[in-house]
C-alpha cells in the first residue's frame, strides 16, 4: 500500500476551522480521485503530508505513505513520491533547455537511458526535438507535459497531480491520460486532485467527493 490515512484531519496556524478527511487506501498501480468544490481541503491534504514545510497542527489515528508513518519521513521521501502541482508548467527554468532540465533530474543518481527518455516523450506525444526548445519556445501544453516527464525520471511509487489537465485542450489530456495508464500499468500509485470529471473517469479506479 502506497498511501493509508485513517481519521486524517488538518487546520491552519492561527485558524479555528479543520479540515477532515475519509480515510483513504491507495494500492500500486491504483489511481484514487479526489474531487470537491475550491475551498474544501483538497491542496490542503496533499500540501500537508507532502510539504515538509507545512505550517499547521495534524491529526490522525493512521497515516502512513509507502508502510511508513509520514511523520517519520524526511526530504528522503522525495526518492519516492513526485509532486506535480498545479500550472507546473511555470515551474520550469526559462533559461535552460528542456533536456537541460531533464539532465538536472537525472544527475540526482537516477540512471535512466536516453532511450527511455524518447520512449516518455513519445508517449506523452511529443518529438524527441522538444529537448532542443527553452520553454518559451514551446506551447503550454507542451511544458505541461514536459514537466510531467519530470515527475517520473526517477521513476516514483507515488505520484501526486494537482490539476494536471487545467487549461489543456482534449487532445493533450488524452496524452496524458494515456501515458499515466502506462505508468499505472508499472506498478505507480496515483493520487488526483481534480475539477475535470471526464479525466478522472479514464483514470481513477476509486473517486472521493470532499
Amino acid at each position: 500500500m502506497v498511501l493509508k490515512l485513517l481519521n486524517y484531519r488538518v487546520k491552519y496556524e492561527g485558524e479555528s476551522h479543520w479540515f477532515s478527511y475519509p480515510d483513504i487506501y491507495l494500492d500500486a498501480g491504483k489511481c484514487l480521485a479526489i474531487l470537491g468544490k475550491s475551498g474544501i481541503g483538497k491542496t490542503t491534504l496533499i500540501n500537508s503530508l507532502f510539504c515538509k514545510d507545512f505550517k499547521g497542527l495534524i491529526e490522525y489515528d493512521e497515516a502512513l505513505i509507502l508502510e511508513r508513518d509520514f511523520s517519520s519521513w524526511g526530504k528522503d521521501i522525495y526518492e519516492y513520491v513526485s509532486y506535480m502541482p498545479q500550472f507546473a508548467q511555470d515551474g520550469l527554468n526559462p533559461s535552460k533547455t528542456i533536456k537541460n532540465q531533464i539532465d538536472l533530474v537525472k544527475s540526482n543518481n537516477i540512471s535512466l537511458s536516453e532511450e527511455e527518455v524518447d520512449l516518455y516523450l513519445e508517449d506523452l506525444g511529443l518529438d524527441i526535438g522538444i529537448k532542443k526548445a527553452y520553454p518559451f519556445q514551446i506551447s503550454g501544453g507542451m511544458k505541461q507535459r514536459a514537466v510531467l516527464l519530470l515527475s517520473f525520471i526517477k521513476k516514483p511509487k507515488l505520484l501526486v497531480l494537482d490539476e494536471p489537465t487545467s487549461a489543456l485542450d482534449y487532445f493533450t489530456s488524452i496524452n496524458i491520460i494515456d501515458f499515466l495508464q502506462k505508468r499505472k500499468a508499472e506498478g505507480v500509485g496515483m493520487l488526483i486532485i481534480s475539477h475535470d470529471r471526464s479525466f478522472v473517469k479514464e483514470l481513477a479506479d476509486e473517486v472521493i467527493v470532499l
